[in-house]
């Protein structure tokens, strides 16, 4: 499944982060706050890319739960730029269009309202009791932001990344900006 040009990249990734250097120690796992709770473990992650497994960024999430806290990358003996091997092993997975669910969801609540974390329904009618506008002032609520926000999207190729979440295609986003149909969803 994974081409030479995936390779190579991984390849490159590894030397820049000096991942020759492992002697799989395990002081990485060890000192992970992530290692318990999930399946990462970085020892393994390593050892898998000089092994050339390329399943770690086309097809396992285990990178994606690094908490990119360093403490692997601090304690290590020999040096290797842990975290820094998996940050580039995420954007890697990100290019071929391999992400969690979470992350996608994640995504498309950006792309839609300028905004990672929706405000809920409790959230709401709490600020308005308060007398404060149901949604805080973001750019999903200024139509000359929201459109600056979706040129920058463009300008990212963010519905690269996502197409089935293309950011300027939904109805919410048209009601604001004012946007015909053209471009949407179905078209």
């Amino acid at each position: 499944m994974a081409g030479e040009g995936l390779r190579a990249r991984i390849a490159s990734i590894l030397e820049r982060a000096g991942v020759d250097a492992c002697i799989q120690c395990g002081r990485c796992t060890a000192t992970c706050p992530a290692a318990l709770p999930s399946s990462l473990r970085a020892r393994e992650v390593v050892r898998a890319v000089q092994d050339g497994d390329m399943t770690v960024v086309t097809d396992r999430d285990d990178i994606w739960h690094c908490t990119t806290c360093f403490s692997c990358q601090e304690r290590c003996p020999k040096g290797v730029q842990v975290t820094q091997a998996i940050l580039w092993l995420r954007g890697e997975a990100v290019a071929l269009g391999h992400y969690p669910a979470p992350h996608t969801a994640a995504l498309a609540e950006i792309s839609r309202t300028g905004n990672v974390f929706p405000l809920e329904a409790e959230i709401r009618a709490v600020r308005g009791q308060l007398s404060l506008p149901l949604d805080p002032p973001d750019c999903a609520h200024d139509p000359e932001e929201l459109a600056a926000f979706h040129r920058l999207l463009e300008v990212l190729a963010f519905e690269d990344l996502a197409p089935e979440r293309r950011p300027y295609a939904g109805e919410d986003t048209r009601e604001v900006t004012g946007e015909g149909s053209e471009g949407g969803e179905g078209s």
